[in-house]
């Protein structure tokens, strides 16, 4: 019989005693009590003399095992993908469209160069009739066009790039030039397009197309220029007015940008390749973490596994493309040469980033204890 056993036994007995004495208490004998007594003295010998035992030590360990572990699972594993806002000023871009979009509303323009042309159409003009200029057998590449305004104080001239439509899946690559105020755009479609890339012209206008004599047109009244594609890429040479920003369409569906561009050096005995950042300056804000912000310094890399998202703003002045862009990368890397690191948000950064997560998690470690203390207790008074 254990300690409690005894000692519910004692009570039961000691309660029988009490009524006893109530309703007859000449009944109760010195010879009952003092065997009560001497049954209270053994439970409380019993108490005193049980051996202390030692205390378990590995549900300790193994509680601060498992938290090491939890925490360094936090620490160290990334979540796979993020959300992200960049706003940067850059010398060279690359992206590739997700789906069909207009690359452009209207750009107006001093001169533009283009190759890789199959056909060139040009208006009726003042004196001339309309003309067709297409690319020869011989002419593997396509013909190429240059074409620039011509300044006249008494009237102004125009060259003005109308919208130019991009199918999904086309590889834009805009870079500014040594030249001030004119940019290079190449474009690689997945297969060559029917559509043309049309010009609107008026006024004096200079056209040198290859294979023919270069000629002044007047166009007293607005007229189309179209240019065919020859294959699936062209480049465009675009040359601005000076100082004035040019804005591209905003929203563009954009994936698999890229901030970097390939240098090649001929050495002694072979080519050396380098990639370089294009990077001027900016700033990535992290969406995930309540927009924490990343300053990207001159030449700062920044490279993203895949990244898929819209331009807020594509713009070009001053030898400069400014973009805003937003949507969801992984694999995002930073740094100079070899010393790149992540910047892909770590676990415990993602929730303590979620108030409302935090307080549920807090809230569920209280109530557990909670409901611990209080199974222990009832179990040791039970």
């Amino acid at each position: 019989m254990s300690a409690q056993q005894l000692r519910k036994l004692v009570h039961s007995a000691a309660e029988k005693l009490s009524q006893e004495a109530v309703q007859k208490p000449e009944a109760v004998t010195g010879e009952q009590i003092e065997q009560l007594e001497r049954l209270s003295q053994i439970i409380t010998l019993c108490e005193t003399t049980r051996p202390r035992l030692k205390p378990k030590r590995w549900p300790t360990i193994v509680i601060m095992a498992a938290t090491s572990l939890l925490v360094s699972v936090l620490l160290f594993f990334r979540i796979p993908a993020t959300e992200v806002e960049l706003d940067l000023t850059l010398k060279e871009l690359q992206f590739r469209l997700s789906k069909e979009a207009p690359f452009t509303d209207v750009a107006e323009l001093t001169a533009l160069g283009i190759s890789e042309l199959r056909e060139i159409r040009i208006p009726r003009s003042r004196g001339q009739s309309a003309q067709t200029f297409q690319t020869t057998d011989h002419q593997d590449i396509g013909s190429a066009l240059r074409i620039s305004v011509v300044n006249d104080e008494d009237a102004q001239s125009t060259l003005t790039l109308i919208t130019l439509l991009l199918p999904a899946g086309s590889l834009i690559k805009l870079n500014s030039t040594e030249i001030p105020d004119q940019y290079r755009l190449s474009l690689a479609f997945p297969e060559v397009p029917d559509i043309p890339i049309e010009l609107s012209v008026k006024g004096r206008i200079h056209l040198a197309p290859s294979g023919a004599s270069a000629e002044e047109y007047q166009f007293s009244i607005p007229g189309l220029i179209q240019l065919f594609p020859a294959a699936n890429q062209l480049t465009l040479d675009l040359a601005l007015p000076k100082n004035v920003p040019t804005e591209f369409s905003s929203n563009l569906p954009a994936k698999q940008l890229s901030f970097v561009r390939l240098d090649q050096f001929m050495g002694s005995t072979e080519a050396v390749i380098r990639e370089v950042s294009t990077i001027l300056s900016g700033q990535l804000y992290l969406t995930d973490l309540n927009n924490k912000e990343y300053v990207l310094r001159t030449g700062e890399s920044l490279q993203f596994d895949t990244s898929v998202g819209s331009t807020r703003l594509l713009s070009i002045k001053n030898n400069e493309i400014h973009l805003q862009f937003h949507g969801n990368v992984s694999g995002m890397t930073t740094g100079w040469d070899e010393n790149q690191h992540t910047l892909m948000p770590n676990l415990l950064e993602w929730i303590v980033a979620r108030p409302g997560l935090m307080l549920f998690w807090s809230q569920t470690l209280s109530l557990s204890l909670l409901l611990l203390g209080i199974w222990r207790w009832w179990k040791t008074t039970g």
